[in-house]
């Protein structure tokens, strides 16, 4: 009998951490929570070692015109708002896709099709 309450209290204590992860990264958290954010291009970027893509996005490649353009968007906007972040899964890469800020009237995502 003592196995089993064992045994319970594991499954309900590694259920507990999932459900407190899953509910932060639905609430999204500030910029301020993150860290050091590093640019990849205009639709990726990381925070320490995790690396998000922008979803429904996809910017100019380094050969292509409007790289520098977006690029140069996404970074700023990251470095000086605070956001937060809607994940959505993981893409073929095992990239976070996200939505940033999606509480907003334009979110990230959406202003980068705006204004590059």
């Amino acid at each position: 009998m003592k196995n089993e309450t064992k045994d319970l209290v594991i499954h309900l204590s590694i259920g507990t951490f999932f459900l407190i992860i899953g509910f932060f990264m639905l609430l999204g958290w500030t910029k301020d929570n993150y860290g050091a954010i590093k640019c990849v291009d205009g639709d990726t970027f990381a925070i320490g070692s995790v690396y998000y893509r922008l979803a429904y996005i996809d910017t100019a490649e380094k050969d292509e015109p409007t790289y520098v353009a977006s690029s140069k968007f996404t970074c700023d906007y990251l470095n000086h708002n605070k956001f937060k972040l809607k994940t959505l899964g993981l893409d073929k890469y095992g990239r976070t896709l996200v939505i940033v800020n999606p509480d907003k009237v334009f979110t990230l995502n959406e202003l980068l099709i705006r204004e590059c």
